[in-house]
């Protein structure tokens, strides 16, 4: 699939191996992977036509969104390795912000493990007009989110109110959205 550039959904809970998810982000293509079983998600994908969404309790960003992960322009990559190397994938993104906690781009995983460890995040990151594509505001609704991480073939999408970043949704939040509908 990924030889044909098509995007993956991987459900079920069957884990996706990292040349595989290297493969994908270096050919810029999206990997969705869910506990749930693929019958489930089409369901899901399914039952809400476009045109007929049905206003929920939680239907805000605000109401999934994540703590972010993030650092400031003025670390260096040590910062990031002590943090985040447990717990990272090759085509994660961290938010890197300014001293207010206003986004100022994005550092893939992949150009924290390929610097020198004193080199400052400054220096890595993409700056912020490429970053404004995984930026929305908490208030956004589920199905908007949905629709602009699909359109952006993004994973995630940092929050912010007021240019502060707030948190993070990743694609398993959105269908943990879909499926408590």
């Amino acid at each position: 699939a990924l030889s044909l550039s098509m995007h993956l959904l991987v459900t079920g809970g069957a884990a996706v191996n990292q040349n595989i998810q290297t493969t994908a982000a270096q050919n810029n293509l999206c990997i969705l992977s869910s506990l749930q079983s693929s019958h489930n998600i089409l369901y899901l994908l399914h039952s809400t036509p476009n045109g007929n969404r049905p206003e929920t309790a939680m239907n805000r960003v605000s109401d999934w969104m994540r703590p972010p992960q993030y650092l400031y322009y003025n670390d260096i990559v040590s910062d990031w390795y002590r943090t985040y190397y447990s717990i990272f994938a090759l085509n994660d993104k961290y938010a890197v912000v300014d001293d207010n906690l206003k986004i100022c781009g994005l550092l893939n995983a992949s150009s924290a493990l390929n610097a020198a460890p004193a080199e400052k995040i400054s220096n890595l990151y993409v700056p912020n007009q490429a970053s404004s594509r995984f930026i929305v505001s908490k208030d956004t609704s589920m199905y908007d989110l949905a629709e602009k991480m699909i359109s952006e073939n993004s994973e995630l999408a940092f929050t912010v109110e007021n240019d502060e970043l707030k948190g993070l949704i990743t694609a398993n939040d959105v269908l943990r959205f879909f499926h408590s509908m």
